[in-house]
């Protein structure tokens, strides 16, 4: 290849689609990049120098939507409030934390955190299985991981508390608790309450505040990210303190709070760089309310105040993710080849519907008895689910529209979220061909809940009839979202651990294997090998699936199938599909039911050899 090391291995990566096998070989690249990026970084700085480090009155916008008073913005009730709600929020998601890990979740783990066993040869059958721990650099710096699963700022504090406590408590090599991998984001999410109601605090709603905290803590995504292994909550209340930091620097103007937003940025985006969407939006739409809506002078100012601290924090953040992105290049093409699903209607119903809700618009599996979506909801009981529902919705446009008309720069600010996440879609779904997720959405609840509790302030103006409406706004927020949170509160998202346990034994740990092995698994589709290192996922041809089947009864062992994407199966492998349905050669002992139809687990146990 050509060019500059730079230019040369990225095209390397591009045209043959492979890792290097040792990360240090993508170091001179990655060096190169980080030195273009910040040259021209620092390139910005100079030219914009006589506006940040001149002396003089700087530009300011309101935000707050009401006037400030001071005695109502400090009401006794609202420390008192709070710590209630961060007690029963806590209660709630404690029952989470030893749940089952799920595939998203290993991908975080397995080559950043938690280390991995392997086996190789016969040793799937007979060997004790090895524990390979991952390099400390690979946490800091590699993405390589199913493409983007690395959650920096979480990886890093996660593997440390993790190794402090195998050593604490004398745990083997490769031991992990599932509820020490799960601590940091449960305090996430709690922190995440106390910055929702402190950001409104600050603009003068303390009752707002409490009421949208209430709704957060309600909310069923955060309730699942609060116990899930992976960056996501963490972003969340550093998100809102970046938005918190926006409202200070726009209405004061202070460097310490221009540096506020670089520091809220920096690390939201290095605990999930998914957040980088909205980070852009707003800071196009704050941009353009420097230039539209400031005097001259102060515009200067304020423009390359946020000139000079974007530029630092992105100095700082470019050479720690340059090797990941070069990473990307090779990633990206095997995840678009996973499939992308049409960017229709249907599509579009789904992702609005869980942003607000929680749960999807359209049924994904009618057979699926545990699967939450509307449509399903509506079927069940319409006049429950329409009254709920269409409280929430008319809220919601209440609040938007309450908010815009008295702070048009916050509900700017507001709206820049989510058409931040609108930039995702064409992101991934047009010009990466990738799936977008619709949990990649996450970083919206902080705006959804902030207009669900300025919907309930929108109708009156008395302050007792907005605490009625606040509680008819939560009780209905709480009744529509109850069937998903029923679902988090209840079960694993994916279960993993269980469908193992089903097959190899209660309690069964990698890192327990003595080696005695007397059970085959394959999976299908979906597949952990932080848990089942002796696992193998190649069972798509009934070719190759009758050989396992010969292969366990010639050694007498025991087998098990586990088809983890049941509708794909049944749709491109009939063939297969007819072997599992066969009962002289199987019998479906076991299912574990998921939300997605990729989450739900067939588990199929070889029948004995009929005798001759």
């Amino acid at each position: 290849m050509y060019g500059p090391i730079w230019v040369s291995k990225v095209r390397e990566l591009r045209a043959t689609q492979k890792l290097p096998a040792n990360i240090g070989e993508l170091v001179p690249a990655a060096i190169g990049i980080a030195a273009v990026a910040n040259l021209a970084l620092v390139l910005v700085l100079l030219v914009s120098r006589c506006w940040w480090s001149k002396v003089g009155q700087v530009g300011t916008l309101r935000v707050s939507p009401v006037a400030m008073n001071p005695t109502v913005s400090r009401p006794r009730w609202w420390w008192w409030g709070l710590f209630a709600l961060t007690l029963v929020a806590l209660a709630e998601r404690l029952p989470r934390m030893d749940r089952s890990l799920w595939g998203d979740e290993t991908l975080a783990l397995r080559g950043y955190v938690t280390g991995h066993f392997s086996c190789s040869g016969k040793d799937h059958l007979h060997g004790k299985v090895k524990f390979v721990d991952d390099p400390w650099v690979h946490t800091f710096f590699s993405d390589d991981s199913g493409g983007g699963n690395n959650h920096y700022l979480y990886s890093i504090i996660a593997r440390a508390t993790l190794e402090t406590w195998r050593k604490w408590t004398g745990q083997p090599d490769g031991a992990f608790s599932e509820s020490v991998l799960r601590i940091w984001p449960l305090l996430a999410g709690l922190a995440a309450l106390w910055a929702m109601a402190g950001w409104l605090r600050r603009l003068g709603m303390p009752g707002i505040g409490m009421v949208a905290a209430v709704l957060l803590a309600i909310h069923p995504w955060h309730l699942r990210f609060s116990g899930e292994a992976r960056g996501y909550m963490l972003m969340l209340p550093i998100f809102i303190l970046t938005l918190w930091a926006w409202t200070n620097a726009l209405e004061r103007g202070r460097w310490r709070d221009w540096v506020a937003v670089a520091v809220g940025q920096f690390f939201a985006l290095y605990a999930w760089k998914g957040v980088l969407y909205p980070l852009v939006g707003i800071n196009v739409l704050a941009m353009v309310l420097i230039w539209v809506k400031m005097d001259r002078e102060g515009r200067k100012l304020s423009m390359g105040r946020w000139l000079a601290v974007n530029c630092v924090s992105g100095m700082v953040f470019v050479p720690l993710v340059a090797i990941a992105q070069i990473q990307m290049v090779a990633v990206i093409p095997a995840v678009a080849r996973r499939g992308n699903e049409p960017l229709n209607l249907r599509w579009l119903e789904n992702l609005l519907c869980e942003t607000v809700l929680g749960f999807p618009a359209r049924i994904s599996d009618p057979l699926n008895p545990v699967e939450i979506s509307f449509q399903r909801l509506w079927l069940e009981n319409p006049v429950l689910t329409g009254l709920s529902v269409g409280v929430v919705v008319v809220a919601l446009f209440m609040g938007l529209f309450w908010l815009i008309r008295r702070s048009p720069v916050l509900g700017a600010i507001t709206l820049s979220v989510p058409v931040g996440g609108l930039l995702a879609v064409v992101h991934f779904k047009l010009l990466l061909n990738i799936e977008l997720l619709r949990w990649y959405w996450f970083f919206a609840c902080p705006v959804i809940v902030l207009w669900l509790a300025l919907g309930a302030a929108a109708i009156w103006d008395d302050a007792r009839k907005q605490w009625i409406a606040a509680v008819v706004v939560i009780v209905a927020f709480a009744v529509a979202t109850w069937p998903i949170r029923r679902f988090h509160l209840t079960q694993p998202y994916e279960n993993f651990r269980g469908a193992l346990e089903f097959a190899r034994g209660k309690d069964y740990r990698p890192w327990l294997d003595t080696g005695e092995n007397h059970t085959k698994t394959v999976w299908i589709w979906r597949y952990a090998v932080m848990y089942d290192p002796r696992g193998e996922n190649d069972a798509h041809t009934p070719k190759v699936l009758l050989a396992h089947v010969d292969e366990s009864r010639r050694e007498g062992m025991g087998f098990y199938l586990i088809d983890g994407y049941p509708l794909l199966t049944a749709r491109i492998l009939p063939e297969v599909q007819a072997m599992l349905d066969d009962p002289l050669l199987f019998e479906k002992a076991a299912v574990y039911w998921g939300q997605m139809p990729q989450q739900t687990m067939y588990i199929y146990k070889m029948r004995a050899a009929p005798k001759p």
